[in-house]
Parts: structure tokens; C-alpha cells; sequence
């Protein structure tokens, strides 16, 4: 979820009602992945990290829960700094 959330981050979930711009946790392929929500269809829902370009479409049952409060341990802006120091853009 860089650059919204950063690494090393630890956050508070709860069973809620999910909308379009929530972040929410959930099974993906094995994976327990955190995203946001971009689009809700039925039982269909479309993710995206904030810093990825692709999109997961997954199944409304296979969400855990909705991130409702996060701590980044590592600042996003500490990230970034140190990711051009190694040569990112």
C-alpha cells in the first residue's frame, strides 16, 4: 500500500461495510494481500495498491476484513528517500 501505508506497518481490522476507497485485507492466490478497494459489483470487487499497476478482481467472501486505523513503523517519505539513494526513480 506504499505510499499510503508504509513497510513494517501495523493496523486495526474489523468486519465493517466496505466502499469504493477502502483498504481492506484479503486472500489473493494463497496470499494475505492489503489494498484498496476501486470498484464494488455484487459479490465482485476490483483492488489496487496504491503504488502498483495492475488490479486484483476477487470475491467478496474472500475478504477479511477493513483496515480501519494503520502505523506506519517505517514513514512512506523515509521509503522513497532511501529507494533513490539506490538508484529507484
Amino acid at each position: 500500500m506504499y505510499p499510503t501505508v508504509g513497510p513494517l506497518a501495523i493496523g486495526l481490522c474489523r468486519d465493517e461495510t466496505i466502499k469504493e476507497g477502502d483498504i481492506i485485507a484479503f486472500r489473493y492466490m494463497n496470499h494475505s494481500i492489503t489494498h484498496r478497494v476501486i470498484s464494488i459489483q455484487g459479490n465482485t470487487i476490483v483492488t489496487k495498491g496504491d503504488h502498483n499497476d495492475f488490479y486484483e478482481v476477487i470475491d467478496r467472501k474472500d475478504v477479511k476484513c477493513k483496515v480501519v486505523w494503520y502505523l506506519s513503523l517505517i514513514p512512506p517519505e523515509s521509503v522513497e528517500k532511501l529507494y533513490k539513494k539506490m538508484g529507484g526513480k
